[in-house]
């Protein structure tokens, strides 16, 4: 699938789908969450209530993100009636399930599709490689892969 909006697809890596669910649960008061960069190029969970806040989760981020209390966090959207998405791997969808035990009408899970991750421990490591092979102080911007999508 992907999203008939063209300039949603071009700035997506998976053809803008996501977004456009996390539009719709927006819109009906509901909140989303997702893997996004910190300012470290660190990857975790999110949450964000705004449709501006979306943009933080479009991008593949092929490494393991930090859960936190992010299944805390969901439980008590639920528990107040909202809607909420959840996107991640199928192994922290399966665990949010069994965190959560019961099936709730609000909740819309997409998991990726996933080949494994790489450890957080890993990810660091490539990042001071790249920033010691480049001389550089800070990393601006981290694409794991290129949008060929027409």
């Amino acid at each position: 699938m992907w999203s008939k909006d063209t300039n949603l697809r071009m700035d997506s890596t998976s053809g803008g789908v996501f977004s456009g669910l996390a539009e719709a649960v927006i819109k009906a008061g509901g909140c989303v969450y997702g893997a996004a960069f910190d300012e470290t190029f660190r990857v975790l969970h999110q949450r964000v209530d705004s449709l501006e806040g979306i943009d933080v989760f479009r991008g593949s981020k092929y490494v393991q993100s930090d859960i936190g209390d992010t299944y805390r966090q969901i439980k008590k959207d639920l528990q107040s009636d909202k809607w909420v998405l959840f996107s991640g791997t199928p192994c922290q969808v399966k665990a949010l399930k069994e965190f959560l035990s019961i099936k709730y009408n609000k909740l819309l899970l997409v998991d990726i599709v996933c080949h494994g991750v790489p450890s957080p421990l890993v990810w660091e490591h490539y990042l001071y490689y790249i920033k010691e092979k480049y001389n550089a102080d800070k990393i601006e911007n981290v694409s794991f892969r290129n949008n060929i999508q027409s």
